[in-house]
């Protein structure tokens, strides 16, 4: 999470004149139809489905506790969802990246451009890019009091990968999910090989 994310969220509430929750709402989750999705500012306020985080108590086996969430900004955090939602979401990125190839908004926010940093810097506008087995993954993850979460997708197979956690020490990264779905990649095995000793 960046302060930057949240300087943005602020000043697309100026230029709006409304705040980013209603922007958001306006813009992309109802016109896709995201019934459960929003952006909340009030941790403490009590949402309808809203999943609990929990985390191991040690040293007792098998007991738990619940993780209080204080989380009380947006723009770098906030957003509130449900899989189906997300799963929504997903399908109208693809079907854009679908229809307009290198033009869609996923291309666009990983294209190379030395305006955004160097061009083997792999992250662009909030997405991650990892290279594996010839495929380009995209992704977006984090975690936070307990909960975890991971939308991974390789828009040129036409697959997406939502994983949505609420138990702390679940592994959510990218590169894990990559191996175990994709299996090891055999051209970071072939670079390796060929590296001077």
């Amino acid at each position: 999470s960046s302060s930057n994310y949240v300087l943005l969220a602020e000043w697309l509430q100026q230029d709006a004149g409304c705040r980013l929750d209603a922007l958001a709402r306006q813009r992309f989750f109802e016109p896709w139809g995201l019934r459960h999705t929003g952006f909340e500012d009030q941790p403490w306020r009590v949402l309808p489905r809203r999943g609990r985080s929990y985390g191991r108590l040690t040293p007792e086996r098998g007991a738990w506790q619940e993780l209080p969430v204080a989380l009380a900004s947006w723009g770098d955090g906030g957003l509130w969802s449900t899989p189906d939602d997300l799963i929504l979401a997903e399908g109208q990125w693809l079907d854009d990246w679908r229809r307009h190839g290198e033009l869609s908004l996923l291309a666009r926010c990983c294209a190379e451009d030395a305006r955004f940093g160097p061009a083997d810097e792999p992250y662009r506008f909030g997405l991650e890019l990892l290279p594996h087995a010839g495929h380009r993954f995209m992704f977006h993850g984090g975690r936070y009091a307990g909960f975890s979460s991971l939308v991974l997708r390789s828009p040129g197979q036409g697959l997406s990968l939502v994983l949505l956690s609420n138990v702390q020490g679940f592994d959510s990264s990218a590169s894990t999910w990559v191996e175990r779905l994709w299996g090891p990649d055999p051209m970071a095995a072939d670079s390796a090989a060929q590296r001077p000793v």
